[in-house]
């Protein structure tokens, strides 16, 4: 059986987790959100990730979804799919950027982190049209999740306008000392 991991402290509202940037001016900001499963029990803890930086001397950005997994048994290959099911019968597909192997958490319960690069352009499909299933490929086989009704779209389309807007201000390694 396939369950999300919930931490006690889930935040109610999408915000902005983290703003980190290094020294060579690499910028990762991270809002998450989560309860996108249909399933009662089930969570769905899932982020969006944005990460700037330069190459010749001009920004670049990608985004990446990243979930937390919980049912102690699964790992992820890098490569393994990821199929979001929109309403109108679109599929996307994405790839998980490497292996995934189980992490144990204080209560010993195994988790896996999944990353998958996702295009601009496939989030913003995603903000407009609902979800309505997702499948994880594991390396065991495959996980199918219902997805609450806009729940998984609404997510990404605030996620993404939040970060966005966050990425707008400078900062850099000195910021906030």
């Amino acid at each position: 059986m396939f369950a999300v991991s919930i931490s006690l402290s889930t935040m109610a509202a999408i915000k902005i987790q983290s703003d980190d940037v290094s020294s060579d001016g690499t910028r990762i900001v991270i809002a998450s959100f989560f309860n996108i499963y249909s399933e009662t029990l089930s969570g769905g803890a899932l982020s969006l990730h944005a990460t700037e930086f330069n190459v010749n001397n001009e920004r670049a950005r990608f985004y990446s979804l990243n979930f937390m997994l919980n049912d102690g048994v699964f790992e992820i290959i890098k490569g393994s799919k990821l199929l979001i099911k929109l309403e109108n019968g679109e599929i996307i597909e994405l790839s998980a950027a490497g292996d995934v192997l189980k992490d144990y958490d204080m209560l010993r319960t195994g988790l896996v982190y999944p990353t998958y690069l996702i295009s601009k352009d496939d989030l913003q499909k995603i903000s407009i049209t609902p979800v309505v299933k997702i499948r994880i490929e594991t390396a065991i086989g495959t996980i199918d999740h219902d997805i609450k009704k806009n729940k998984f779209s609404k997510g990404i389309k605030e996620s993404l306008v939040l970060i966005d807007n966050q990425l707008q201000t400078v900062k850099d390694i000195y910021s906030d000392f």
